[in-house]
């Protein structure tokens, strides 16, 4: 594993650890909204509000484990979303 794999995967888990209450409940907002457009609108809702919370820093690892949280709900577009998100903005 090189440093900054290592860094990363670390990163990852303190930010699981911080932010863990943030992400189930924005999984679960994001993943009652059934309407592409809403979901898009969520996601870019939920990134700009955790970016005004906590700074951008952390930005790039919360949409990652979001995405992660909603792969497990079986939301594949809502993960769709967030990916695109993450190309166009992030």
């Amino acid at each position: 594993m090189t440093e900054s794999t290592s860094n990363f995967a670390r990163d990852q888990r303190r930010c699981r650890t911080k932010y863990s209450l943030e992400l189930a409940r924005q999984a679960s907002r994001i993943s009652s909204v059934m309407l592409p457009a809403s979901i898009n609108a969520e996601v870019v809702t939920t990134a700009n509000g955790f970016k005004q919370q906590h700074g951008a820093d952390d930005l790039r690892h919360f949409l990652l484990l979001l995405v992660e949280s909603l792969e497990t709900r079986g939301r594949s577009g809502a993960v769709d979303a967030v990916h695109a998100f993450m190309l166009h903005e992030a």
